[in-house]
């Protein structure tokens, strides 16, 4: 075997358990990153709370009670008891339905899956383990301070793949100044500084373990923000420039400490409700006007029997008839992750679009019935994952996922375009009156119903007394769920330029399927005409190029990459992404290579820069380089499919392969029913092949 370079490793081999670290005993059961020599890197699958990756050590006990932290630190719990942290465990109705039909289908150890990022109290205990009952305060504790304060180390695996050590957190006398050091510094762990700390609870992943056959992938915000600007990350587009985000730079804005917290700075404390799309349970302005400014919505365009033309153009028309058709596109212009992000499965955000004639009436319109009633017409921005037969899972009965097939979420700075469909039988009169609004609701009508049924159980019932006993309000998962406007488009209001506009709707056309492709080069060009700097023109130029690289066009999208060079030299990754990608499409896996290395080294956050060169440096016969791609790509995504296969290829042929490394590849591999499942999706379930589509096709009502 030819020599390999010497490679940090997180663990030895696929299924163990990690040994205590060689150079000082914690008793916390992980070791710290070794160097050897030519070894892989493996799925960290054991633990002593598997499936869970948590690992705990000291009285967590001390878990249950956030009112310790409270005599100093009165402002922080304040915030915090406001949050979905605080409303973690049994006592949300929404995590206890899905947990409960969790822990009846599939056991209680099994359910360590669930609770090892939302039960500290319980599973470190013990108390997972068992029938939960609504009087144990553990149920109730949710996510508490030391949980995050008492991290000292996290790896990228997910399912809590954190060592919290809660032994001696050092509680000071106020009035002691070098005990109130020691304790703030024990508090600040390395962790707690970072996005990992986030990361290994929201990302997530299933297996056999909870009884799923094969790996599936779940929650993934700290991936999806790796990939991103917000991450120093510009490896996917040519993008106007944006301030660099964490988790808790977005999520925990400084808010005044009313209450004389003694960590407050200058007045202000970090807001430990940690804002997000959890409306049901904070619904303070706060969290409404973050969600408005997640995204944008737009409708650049109609077409009518004479071609497409400008939304403002159609609108002044005195008569239209016949089939008509509207481009809605909506731009995640606000959010570091996927929009709508979380369980993006059991997301409700949706598109209305209503078009009226000129007396007011309404002559199409779709999903505007959605917030009330089934609509068939409304397109919603989720994941779809299906059961074994085939059949959307929509209550996030987790063990009953089988395959993911497809994302209508969008990736950060991104955008989706939809496309409206109606014709009408009569004339309608101008001037029209066109409105779009992106709405968004945090569970479905169907999933609430679900949560309901379950919360009017006696079980349920028992819940809300005990919370009341512990002092707490019970949250009622019954009433109507708060709807939020997060975008509203009117025509003739938008304020945004005719180059943003086509530029926002050539990206989203650009994510089409190969015969639908070219549908984005009459707006790229119309865009570049209506650019007014060099900068614009090669943000277009580069999703021009990255069109003509998935035609297989060669020379094409290399003169497109080279033009967007000439107006944005900074941004070389992106560039040289879409020259990587072109050489790969036609083989030449040489230049391939040489590009995919420039993307590594200015996205090396981006594991998908990694897949990339992997492949193409294994292409080439240069396995040694691939298996160190492989390698980089792997400490970011340690279960990525085509990281495995390919460190797997290479020390294969490289005579370095053992029948772990194999199989890690294959648990992890892309379930091979998927197509077949969701052919059967596409056939029986109405919706399911339209919303499959990257630009779907909707058809609008007409009354």
């Amino acid at each position: 075997m030819r020599r390999l370079l010497m490679l940090f490793i997180l663990g030895s081999g696929c299924g163990d358990s990690l040994p205590e670290r060689p150079e000082k005993e914690t008793g916390l059961g992980l070791e710290e990153p070794m160097v050897v020599e030519g070894a892989p890197l493996l799925p960290t699958m054991g633990g002593a709370l598997h499936p869970s990756l948590t690992l705990y050590s000291g009285d967590t006990a001390a878990l249950l009670n956030p009112n310790v932290c409270a005599s100093c630190h009165e402002d922080v719990v304040a915030t915090w008891s406001r949050s979905a942290h605080a409303r973690a465990s049994f006592d949300n109705p929404w995590y206890r339905a899905v947990v409960d039909a969790f822990r009846e289908e599939r056991g209680f150890e099994e359910s360590r899956f669930c609770s090892g990022c939302h039960d500290p109290a319980l599973v470190s205990t013990g108390g997972a383990d068992q029938a939960i009952s609504p009087q144990d305060p553990r149920a109730h504790a949710g996510i508490t301070c030391l949980v995050c304060h008492s991290t000292v180390r996290t790896t990228a695996d997910g399912n809590g793949s954190m060592v919290v050590d809660i032994r001696d957190p050092l509680l000071p006398d106020p009035a002691n100044p070098s005990q109130v050091a020691a304790h703030r510094e024990r508090m600040r762990p390395e962790p707690l500084e970072t996005p990992e700390l986030c990361g290994s609870c929201h990302r997530s992943f299933m297996g056999q373990s909870i009884g799923v056959p094969h790996h599936v992938g779940g929650v993934d915000d700290i991936g999806a923000w790796r990939t991103s600007v917000y991450a120093g990350s510009h490896g996917r587009r040519i993008d106007e420039p944006v301030e660099e985000a964490t988790c808790s730079g977005c999520h925990m804005p400084p808010v005044d400490a009313t209450r004389g917290d003694v960590a407050a700075t200058d007045g202000q404390i970090l807001a430990h409700s940690v804002r997000g799309a959890h409306t049901p349970i904070e619904n303070a302005e706060e969290t409404r006007s973050m969600l408005t400014r997640a995204a944008t919505i737009d409708v650049p365009r109609a077409r009518t029997a004479e071609g497409w033309e400008p939304i403002e153009t159609f609108a002044e028309r005195r008569t239209v008839r016949g089939d008509l058709a509207f481009d809605v596109v909506i731009r995640n212009v606000g959010v570091g992750h996927r929009f709508p992000g979380g369980t993006r499965d059991l997301q409700d955000t949706w598109i209305e679009l209503t078009i009226r004639d000129a007396g007011g009436r309404v002559v199409a319109e779709a999903g505007t019935n959605h917030a009330t009633d089934d609509d068939p017409s409304a397109f919603v921005l989720r994941a779809t994952v299906l059961d074994s037969e085939g059949r959307p899972e929509r209550r996030h009965r987790v063990h009953r996922f089988h395959a993911p097939v497809f994302d209508r979420s969008i990736p950060p700075r991104d955008a989706l375009a939809a496309r409206y469909e109606v014709t009408l039988e009569g004339p309608a009169r101008g001037p029209f009156q066109i409105e779009a609004r992106l709405r968004h609701r945090r569970h479905s009508r169907d999933f609430q119903a679900f949560v309901c049924e379950a919360h009017r159980t006696p079980r349920g019932r028992a819940f809300d007394r005990a919370s009341r006993e512990l002092g707490r309000e019970p949250v009622d998962p019954c009433s109507p769920e708060p709807i939020t406007e997060i975008a509203e488009w009117i025509v003739g209001t938008s304020e945004r330029t005719t180059w943003r506009r086509l530029h926002d709707l050539a990206l989203g056309l650009s994510h089409s399927v190969q015969e639908r492709l070219d549908e984005a080069r009459p707006v790229l060009r119309d865009g570049r005409s209506a650019a007014e700097t060099p900068f614009q023109r090669a943000m277009l130029d580069l999703i021009e190029g990255r069109i003509a690289a998935r035609q297989g066009r060669l020379d094409e999208a290399l003169h497109f990459a080279d033009a967007a060079e000439r107006g944005a030299p900074d941004h070389a990754a992106a560039i040289a992404r879409v020259r990587g990608e072109a050489y790969a499409q036609v083989w030449q896996w040489e230049s391939a290579a040489e590009a995919f290395a420039e993307v590594a080294e200015g996205a090396p956050r981006d594991a998908a820069s990694w897949r990339d060169l992997a492949r193409a440096r294994g292409s080439t016969g240069d396995d040694e380089g691939a298996f160190r791609a492989s390698l980089r790509g792997l400490t970011l995504r340690p279960r990525d499919a085509d990281l495995l296969r390919s460190q797997h290829l290479a020390l294969d042929r490289l005579d370095a392969g053992t029948p772990e490394v194999r199989e890690a590849f294959l648990m992890h591999r892309t379930v091979d029913e998927g197509p077949t499942l969701l052919r059967r999706c596409q056939r029986s379930v109405e919706g399911c092949d339209r919303d499959r589509q990257p630009v779907p096709t909707i058809q609008m009502r007409t009354r």
